[in-house]
């Protein structure tokens, strides 16, 4: 009697056409997951500047403010300090000298469609508190949306 091992033909057809099919199916679900995956992505990082901006205006003990350019997707955070003349500090300007802590542009096709807050701008004092709460608006192109609301104790969260 002989052994045998290994596929038959037959055996090796099946698996492949039933892979095939469970892609199929899969794929379509797949693809449609990946916007949200991305507007969640760009959402916790928005999240992560606000709480990264409070922390180092207590570092560094001055004004730091997070500014949100709703035309171009676009933030950019930066320490308030007048860059070395004292009467523009903590006036909400980007001024010459100011350190730019962060500035980035979100995903594409992903916009920061309104802020609630005053200038566009989330500012934190020397303790952490914001000079004021409001919500960070994000919309992808297929509609969904993600808010980032700030609270006037500092704190962050994504609605």
């Amino acid at each position: 009697m002989q052994k045998t091992s290994g596929f038959t033909l037959m055996e090796l057809m099946v698996t492949i056409a039933i892979v095939s099919i469970l892609s199929i199916i899969a794929i379509p679900n797949i693809i449609g997951w990946i916007p949200k995956f991305r507007i969640g992505g760009a959402s916790r990082d928005v999240l992560a500047i606000l709480q990264k901006t409070r922390i180092r205006a207590v570092k560094d003990n001055t004004n730091c403010v997070l500014m949100f350019d709703t035309g171009n997707a676009r933030y950019t955070a930066y320490l308030d300090d007048g860059g070395g003349t004292p009467a523009n500090a903590g006036n909400g300007v980007l001024d010459g000298g100011e350190r730019v802590l962060v500035q980035e542009t979100l995903a594409v096709g992903i916009d920061i469609t309104a802020t609630t807050l005053p200038g566009d701008q989330a500012v934190f004092n020397t303790q952490g508190m914001a000079a004021s709460a409001g919500i960070v608006t994000l919309t992808d192109t297929r509609g969904n949306v993600r808010q980032i609301a700030l609270e006037l104790a500092g704190g962050s969260r994504i609605q």
